[in-house]
């Protein structure tokens, strides 16, 4: 890289080299997941693009390219999906192509956690001063208490000073300190 590029107003002729911002949002995806409703229009797109040879569809030339980067998918993905709604007119009958998460997926929750923290209201306050002793008294792991606590907010600090009544001499002692500082 030359030395000039770097105190002079014009741009560096280096950069003409870089990926405009563009190119690299079409390679990269936005969103994580593909709803029912995104998987629905990228099959209607599909078939759009499709044509019969030989008794069977067959994907025009150019369309996963295309459909990919429409989508912001790469064409691996738009190639998967396309054997899926195959397979799934081969089996069912009728063109289908879901956004193939379960919906139920993700790991089980393993406690009730309404039951915990009827479980929680019981224990005295005493003997749930930390996670530690609030877990072994819930009879729990510690990370289920601290998911309790930092994840899914069931869990609140509370923190008390004890402060002393003011008893009238006192009142008396600091009036008077007051009274002497001015």
């Amino acid at each position: 890289m030359r030395a000039d590029c770097f105190f002079s107003q014009n741009p560096c002729p280096t950069s003409s080299f870089l990926p405009k911002s563009s190119t690299m949002e079409s390679l990269t995806r936005k969103k994580k997941n593909m709803t029912d409703e995104e998987a629905q229009v990228l099959l209607s797109e599909l078939l759009d693009r499709s044509y019969f040879k030989d008794g069977e569809r067959v994907l025009a030339p150019g369309a996963v390219r295309e459909l990919a980067k429409k989508f912001k998918m790469s064409d691996r993905n738009i190639q998967r999906r396309w054997a899926f709604a195959l397979s799934s007119r081969k089996e069912l009958g009728f063109y289908t192509c879901s956004s193939q998460k379960k919906s139920n997926s993700g790991r089980p929750i393993l406690y009730n956690r309404e039951d915990l923290q009827k479980a929680m209201e019981d224990i005295p306050a005493f003997e749930r001063g930390n996670l530690r002793s609030l877990a072994n008294r819930l009879g729990v792991s510690v990370k289920v208490v601290w998911k309790m606590k930092i994840e899914e907010r069931v869990i609140h600090p509370l923190t008390n000073s004890i402060k002393p009544f003011l008893t009238n001499e006192h009142k008396l002692h600091r009036l008077a300190y007051a009274g002497r500082s001015y």
